[in-house]
């Protein structure tokens, strides 16, 4: 009890005089440490990823369990099984497959990870700090013990005058031997620390080591996953290019022919021949709008894959031939080719119009060529029904035009597409009619960039009149 009120005592002097005190550590001791709390530091943070794992369980089978991958692909697998026969069943199940498989090589990775790494690493640091840690304190303890007995030894000498000192010489003599004893043990316990931390030191390879494994097993897990993946795609690919199942609307032109294996676009060819069996007497064909939710409907109904338009009424069927010749990605008459159509369009005279027309014409692919065609050759047998439907050759192009030619949006200047709109949208206008009405001559099957020169000049078929009606729509 004495004994550890004198080093309470000892302590309390150093925190408020700072005197006596002797050095601890040497500078070989203060850098041990250093490195150690940098080992120490790396342990803790490497054992922050724990936090990155998901799965628990003492066996395989129930850590993968815990695994949300997993899970979700045997969640759809079953699902899968549960379906009727069609694309997205076949390709729910091969993820779903693929899935659990990448679940379970992180289930093993995880378990990797969470026993060789992170407890390895831990239990390592916890069994050399806790070694490192008790001869820090024996030091201490030493450390306190040995200024205590100086200090006995230097207050007695200052306190005894040299008379005193012969008659209490025994005395002394027991002090210094205390004192010498106090400081044979205190150096001893820093050997001995200093033992302990080499120790540690000398095991710096076998925490490297362990990093080392770390990245291993990360590699090892990130290869088979990537491999997994990446034997999948091309089967994915390959059961998808298999069927024509996928949007119509905004679908580029020649993907979508040759998705279908046609020449002419499926909404074109069924829409119009829908129209030409019984609806090419419809007043205001085109011109007239249908109902967005109908258009819609119809939409979604190509997009599905469903054809039939037997339920729809003309000004849907119509109006659906608008929206997807909006929404290509591209005109059917081409960005590029954008000025040359207005150039064209506004010569004057007739002969040379349709000369600077049919020059254009030919740079179109010839997916958007035999489409155009088709599409203004249904026009012309349209303007054949004028009389009934009030759509004369310059109505149609009035609805009609705006659809198969726009200008591509600058992105540095959005606001440039509306610049001279009017002008332009006259100019698509006239563009169009002239097709309509010139169509046999100029969609004939000559290949040549120039056109043939006619014995006579092309001739233009009579149009209707556009009523006040008419031009406001």
């Amino acid at each position: 009890m004495a004994q550890v009120l004198n080093r309470f005592r000892q302590q309390l002097r150093e925190v408020v005089m700072r005197e006596g005190k002797s050095d601890e550590l040497t500078q070989n001791l203060v850098e041990f440490e250093k490195r150690i709390e940098c080992i120490r530091n790396g342990c803790v943070a490497v054992k922050k990823l724990s936090n990155t794992i998901l799965g628990s369980g003492s066996t395989p089978e129930k850590y993968q369990r815990k695994i949300p991958q997993f899970s979700a692909g045997q969640a759809m697998v079953e699902s899968a099984d549960n379906m009727e026969e069609g694309l997205f069943k076949d390709v729910l199940k091969m993820v779903g497959s693929t899935q659990t498989d990448v679940g379970a090589q992180l289930a093993n990775y995880e378990m990797e990870l969470s026993e060789n790494v992170i407890t390895a690493l831990t239990d390592m640091i916890e069994e050399d700090m806790k070694k490192v840690d008790k001869s820090r304190k024996k030091l201490s303890s030493a450390r306190l013990d040995m200024d205590a007995a100086l200090n006995r030894v230097e207050n007695m000498e200052k306190t005894l005058e040299k008379a005193q000192r012969e008659l209490n010489f025994g005395k002394l003599e027991a002090l210094k031997a205390e004192a010498d004893e106090a400081s044979r043990k205190f150096y001893t316990c820093q050997d001995a620390y200093a033992t302990d931390m080499l120790t540690v030191l000398s095991r710096e390879r076998e925490y490297v080591e362990k990093l080392a494994h770390l990245v291993k097993i990360q590699l090892a897990y990130h290869k088979q996953a990537v491999t997994s993946l990446d034997s999948l795609l091309p089967h994915l690919e390959k059961r998808m290019n298999e069927t024509q199942e996928r949007p119509v609307f905004g679908c580029p032109l020649e993907e979508h022919l040759k998705v279908c294996k046609q020449d002419i676009a499926v909404v074109l060819s069924t829409c119009t021949t829908a129209l030409r069996d019984k609806w090419m007497d419809t007043e205001g064909l085109f011109r007239l709008a249908a109902g967005a939710a109908k258009i819609k409907y119809l939409k979604s109904s190509f997009d599905a894959g469903q054809k039939d338009v037997s339920d729809h009424d003309p000004h849907t069927i119509a109006g659906c031939i608008k929206m997807y010749l909006r929404e290509l990605p591209e005109p059917l008459l081409k960005f590029e080719l954008y000025s040359e159509w207005l150039k064209a369009a506004g010569i004057g005279d007739s002969n040379e119009r349709l000369q600077a027309i049919w020059k254009v014409k030919q740079k179109l692919p010839k997916q958007n060529l035999d489409n155009l065609k088709y599409l203004i050759m249904f026009c012309k047998e349209l303007v054949q029904h004028s009389e009934a439907t009030k759509m004369g050759a310059s109505n149609i192009a009035i609805v009609i035009g705006p659809n198969l030619l726009w200008q591509k949006e600058n992105e540095d200047d959005p606001g440039s597409v509306f610049s001279g709109l009017m002008v332009d949208t006259a100019m698509q206008t006239r563009l169009v009619e002239t097709m309509i009405e010139c169509c046999d001559w100029l969609f004939q099957d000559a290949q040549d960039e120039n056109p043939p020169t006619p014995t006579t000049p092309p001739s233009t078929t009579t149009t209707t009149k556009p009523t006040n009606e008419l031009k406001s729509s």
